[in-house]
């Protein structure tokens, strides 16, 4: 009989952030939560180079906003010249 008195880790998926305590001390091979089963629980993700993300992508830089003014008020600058125009 062997003496099987050794302390399990907690462990915890780097994905889905779920916490286990192994069956055996053996590296589990995936995620044991069901909705995870990441075989790369133990690894965080990395970020790709040259993508931004979505947070960065929602915002515009005050050079696209002063573009966006320049080319809103000659829209509106020609629509008055039609306008005269039309009426005339």
């Amino acid at each position: 009989m062997t003496n099987d008195n050794y302390k399990l880790p907690i462990l915890t998926c780097l994905r889905c952030g779920h916490t286990w305590i192994p069956r055996t001390p053996k590296k589990p091979k995936v995620c044991p939560n069901l909705k995870c089963k990441s075989p790369y629980w133990d690894k965080l993700r990395r970020r790709r180079k040259g993508k931004r993300s979505v947070m960065e992508e929602s915002f515009i830089t005050p050079e696209e906003v002063e573009e966006f003014r320049a080319w809103f008020e000659r829209l509106i600058e020609k629509s008055r010249e039609r306008g005269d125009a039309n009426k005339e």
